[in-house]
């Protein structure tokens, strides 16, 4: 329904996909990528057609954000808040009352570098509060990108951090469309990247993680053949991002987990062809990761080229499948 990476847009313009209720936002370039900076109390939603009332009864919204850590203090200070709202407001003297919230997700409120925990709290339906003790979701964010999921699935809500159910609300009034808050403006570092609202509230995370546990388990590995790039080039066409970030996600919840990443191309062309291309596909891919927070030690990219195929390349069948990358365990 809508996908915002911001490789298009113009370092300084405000976003050109968003409607900015209140405060400032603009794109920047942060830690090497292009990025949604939101500061001065910023309040902003997507554009979409449907305006007032666009979410459905089931959907899903994942974004990156940049927690930030304060070094002075040792605190976690990023109070950006998902707002997913249940009225048709979209800007009025107090746009932002609790009795118009199905739910809100503070990310990282109050954090203690010391013991690398961060709290979270949730709010939703009358306002009521839920500590993290209560609801369990004490996060060990450390500074860097953290991707967030949200599942909503006529009324039952679930929220993921890099990949770890966090939240489990069997019942939350359905929500009918969704803005980004910064209440404060903690010196520009308030960063979001990658958003992306689809149709379905199933628990994609659960049940890619558990078919990627269960192909490392049984084989040792896991292939992929929906990380795809532009004809001929090492360059990610932008749906491969959900794999790579469900990879991500993976690695984060088994740290102790190695990949060799390995390209692998069809017999199209030479060997001084396919050679360095699935080289730096999978260097590609290994800079993916680590953008999402994974150690580069963890990860080591290998070219295949078309030496190791599992299907006959006489047909494009089985040329699609020839086409992969391999996370090898180590």
């Amino acid at each position: 329904m809508f996908q915002d990476n911001f490789m298009t847009e113009s370092i300084g313009k405000a976003p050109s996909k968003w409607k900015l209720l209140d405060g400032r936002a603009a794109v920047r370039t942060f830690e090497g990528v292009k990025a949604m900076e939101i500061t001065d109390n910023g309040l902003i939603t997507p554009l979409i057609n449907q305006q007032g009332a666009y979410l459905p009864g089931e959907f899903t919204i994942e974004y990156d954000f940049y927690y930030w850590i304060h070094k002075e203090e040792e605190v976690g200070v990023n109070d950006i808040k998902l707002l997913l709202a249940n009225s048709n407001i979209e800007r009025d003297e107090n746009p932002l009352s609790p009795s118009d919230h199905a739910f809100e997700l503070v990310h990282a409120v109050c954090s203690d570098e010391n013991d690398e925990e961060a709290r979270n709290y949730v709010e939703h339906n009358d306002g009521k509060k839920e500590d993290a003790e209560v609801t369990n979701i004490k996060l060990p964010f450390k500074q860097g990108w953290h991707h967030m999921a949200v599942s909503f699935n006529q009324g039952a809500m679930k929220v993921f951090a890099d990949g770890k159910r966090i939240i489990s609300l069997p019942k939350v009034q359905r929500p009918l469309w969704f803005c980004f808050h910064v209440p404060f403006d903690y010196e520009g570092l308030t960063y979001l990247r990658n958003v992306v609202l689809a149709r379905g509230g199933i628990d994609l995370y659960e049940r890619n993680l558990t078919a990627i546990d269960k192909s490392v388990q049984e084989t040792g590995k896991f292939i992929s053949n929906d990380i795809l790039f532009d004809t001929g080039q090492a360059t990610l066409k932008q749906e491969s991002m959900e794999k790579i970030r469900n990879v991500a996600a993976f690695m984060e919840m088994h740290p102790d987990l190695i990949f060799e990443v390995q390209g692998h191309t069809d017999n199209q062309g030479s060997d001084e062809i396919n050679d360095p291309l699935s080289q730096q596909r999978a260097e590609t891919i290994v800079k993916a990761l680590t953008g999402l927070g994974i150690d580069g030690a963890r990860l080591e990219a290998v070219g295949k080229g078309s030496r190791v195929p599992v299907a006959d390349n006489g047909t494009e069948a089985g040329r699609a499948k020839n086409r992969r990358v391999e996370f090898v365990k180590k």
